[in-house]
């Protein structure tokens, strides 16, 4: 029989989805739960106080911050006495440069349970993007960023089917299928 353990769901999205926005509305619903964002734990491991410096690194730089945040996070998942884990991340980076995408062997050792995968019309996505004041983000078409959305997908789809794990798809703003993944999620740790 599996040892009890801590569910992790990675949620994630393009930026501008509205992923932490869902995540938010969710905290009163799952008052045991954590709630961390990737780029948190990676801004205090490398010790910055600018989460847009971290875009703008180099590819080696990238893939060192990678290593800090499964470090990090297990750090953190040691010491943590909740019921689940909701990690807000994404399976590609919005670079100045272009795109870069989130290694399957990152998401592996992070050992989560499941993705959700947030998604929304690029329109809806854009206008997010502008409206954020407190966020500098590259400047992307409407095409970019339906192609930005599909390539998120498809690598969280590629993380789901590697690890051998269920990935959901929810709409931005439906927080009742982020909570009906989440009840899944533990139904199925529970069967288990």
């Amino acid at each position: 029989m599996r040892r009890h353990h801590t569910p992790v769901v990675v949620v994630c999205g393009v930026a501008g989805v509205g992923k932490t926005y869902l995540i938010e509305r969710a905290r009163p619903l799952f008052e045991e739960a954590g709630f961390w964002r990737a780029s948190t734990i990676i801004q205090e491991a490398r010790t910055t106080a600018d989460p847009d410096a971290l875009r703008g690194l180099p590819s080696d730089e990238m893939r060192r911050s990678q290593d800090l945040l499964v470090h990090r996070f297990h750090e953190m998942r040691k010491r943590f006495q909740g019921d689940l884990i909701l990690l807000d991340a994404h399976c590609v980076i919005d670079r100045d440069e272009g795109f870069y995408d989130i290694e399957v062997d990152v998401m592996r050792r992070l050992s989560p349970d499941a993705f959700v995968h947030v998604e929304d019309g690029v329109d809806a996505i854009a206008e997010r993007r502008r409206a954020d004041t407190n966020r500098s983000r590259p400047a992307r078409s409407l095409e970019q960023l339906a192609l930005y959305q599909i390539r998120s997908l498809q690598n969280c789809e590629r993380y789901s089917d590697e690890l051998g794990i269920p990935m959901f798809r929810v709409q931005s703003g439906n927080l009742n299928g982020l909570c009906a993944a989440i009840d899944d999620v533990r139904r199925h740790i529970r069967d288990v």
